[in-house]
């Protein structure tokens, strides 16, 4: 990640907030918090606006964006289930768009620890 931002890269990721807060989620913001300091971005929205603009979008599912030409979707089985990457090429304008909409409607990664660091339980 440091290499990546000293050549000038971003590393950004919008996070759909869960509904409550499990064992896994308080990994993931420990994790989050030595990625932040290597230079990668998280911003964070709730899922009910994540899901409007999903639909607005007519779009379904998780999905990356690589330097803006590329997109990454990751198909899951109905146990969410992690199998297999698909590579999509068109209609990248739109994703683009989806992303920078949501962007719009997040907190950053900042705003969103001094919020919730103290409702979170790391013990």
């Amino acid at each position: 990640l440091r290499l990546w931002k000293n050549e000038g890269k971003k590393i950004q990721r919008i996070r759909v907030l869960p509904d409550e807060f499990g064992d896994y989620n308080r990994f993931e913001v420990m994790c989050y918090q030595r990625n932040i300091i290597a230079g990668e971005e998280y911003f964070f929205i709730d899922r009910k606006t994540y899901s409007d603009v999903l639909s607005k979008y007519n779009l379904s599912g998780d999905f990356w964006i690589l330097d803006k030409t590329k997109v990454l979707k990751l198909i899951y089985d109905d146990d969410n289930d992690y199998i297999k990457t698909e590579v999509i090429t068109k209609d990248i304008p739109k994703y683009i768009s989806f992303y920078n909409e949501l962007l719009g409607k997040c907190i950053s990664s900042r705003e969103w620890l001094i919020k919730v660091r103290k409702s979170i339980n790391f013990n």
